[in-house]
């Protein structure tokens, strides 16, 4: 029991530290205190938001992390929760592979359509089905053409084999083909007699294969003039909507930047795969590099730690920005002219963004930039 209380226990930090859920703490750093930000040691002991920069109570961030530590509890207890994002970004920052249903929209049906419903993480059957019952038939056709041609051709067949079907008998045959879905989605077909079978035998594989029985009940809706709404309450209870939907889905990573709602200037520091920075971010460093380059030509070495607390100080009282507290560590450690040229170049920075709409995150974003290891080295080269 305790193994497994420490194991989850790793995991619940491991979820803070990439939700930039941390410790303001005071230090000592030469004549003065200086704030710096703590990774959560103990998992209990945390009361600041560093993308929010702000006290936990006030932060939408840490709301967001307690509902998806309540998935990891379910998620490790084995249970198949649909949060597919949530799962995706648990996967992502824990390298773990949990499983998930995709979100099932069809609840959704009489709310408002949101584009996002077509996306990964949501069952596109369901959100097709929400689409269809929304916008009508010729709509959803036009929205397939783009999105997915198989399933507009696969909708096309089902309703020109209801048109040949009607054709070919003389009386409505809405109510029994309305009786053949039911019959698929309670997992009661068996024996079929009935006229021009080819034709109803190719209808009912269709519509097995389609694995909705929405779409097929809103084309027969659609063709025979009913109202869809009055024909589903008639049947709804006696039909398992999911029968034949595939449950577990594949679930795609999903990164802190999407999950929390973030930019990645706000995600920089913690980003390991430094090959997907944008183009445009890898130019304003490497437009730093070639300041830092010019200063540590110019600028003779100050071995005293007095000015490097100078500068962490300025940045505290002019953009309520605090240093991680391994970095600071790191640069006292191993402080040398490149740290000291480092924090002169975050100065300059400093000074250039004291009028600037965006200072405050043009600096934030020099500071990530320094405190990523990987990706100081690839710029600066230590």
């Amino acid at each position: 029991m305790d193994q497994i209380y420490r194991e989850y226990s790793e995991k619940y930090k491991h979820i803070l530290h990439y939700a930039g859920i941390m410790k303001k703490e005071n230090v000592l750093f030469e004549n003065q205190e200086i704030i710096v930000l703590k990774d959560v040691k103990d998992y209990q002991d945390f009361d600041y938001s560093y993308f929010e920069n702000c006290e936990i109570e006030k932060s939408c961030i840490y709301h967001k992390i307690t509902y998806a530590l309540a998935v990891l509890k379910k998620v490790e207890n084995g249970i198949i929760v649909d949060q597919m994002k949530t799962v995706g970004w648990l996967n992502t920052v824990l390298d773990q592979h949990y499983s998930a249903y995709k979100t099932d929209l069809w609840y959704l049906h009489k709310g408002n359509w949101d584009k996002c419903y077509l996306e990964e993480h949501y069952d596109f059957l369901s959100a097709i089905e929400v689409y269809f019952y929304l916008f009508g038939k010729e709509e959803t056709f036009r929205l397939l053409e783009d999105k997915n041609q198989e399933l507009e051709h696969s909708l096309k067949i089902i309703e020109e084999l209801i048109k040949q079907y009607q054709k070919e008998c003389q009386d409505d045959q809405y109510a029994l083909l309305k009786h053949f879905l039911v019959l698929i989605f309670s997992q009661q077909l068996e024996k079929v007699e009935v006229e021009h079978k080819e034709i109803v035998f190719q209808l009912l594989k269709e519509i097995i294969e389609l694995k909705s029985i929405v779409l097929p009940l809103l084309l027969l809706c659609d063709f025979y003039q009913k109202d869809f709404d009055e024909e589903w309450a008639t049947i709804s209870k006696e039909v398992d909507r999911n029968y034949l939907k595939e449950q577990i889905a594949y679930i795609p990573f999903t990164e802190s930047e999407d999950y929390l709602d973030l930019n990645i200037t706000d995600v920089l520091v913690y980003k390991d795969k430094i090959e997907k920075i944008p183009a445009g971010l890898m130019k304003y460093f490497n437009n730093l590099k070639e300041v830092y380059d010019d200063l540590k030509e110019k600028q003779s070495f100050n071995q005293s730690l007095l000015e490097v607390e100078r500068i962490i100080l300025l940045m505290e009282k002019d953009y309520q920005l605090y240093p991680f507290e391994s970095f600071v560590s790191e640069l006292k450690i191993h402080y040398s002219k490149e740290y000291y040229i480092l924090m002169k170049l975050l100065e300059i920075v400093m000074k250039d963004c004291q009028e600037a709409k965006l200072g405050r995150e043009t600096v934030k974003l020099t500071l990530s930039l320094m405190m990523n290891q990987k990706l100081r080295l690839k710029i600066f080269g230590f």
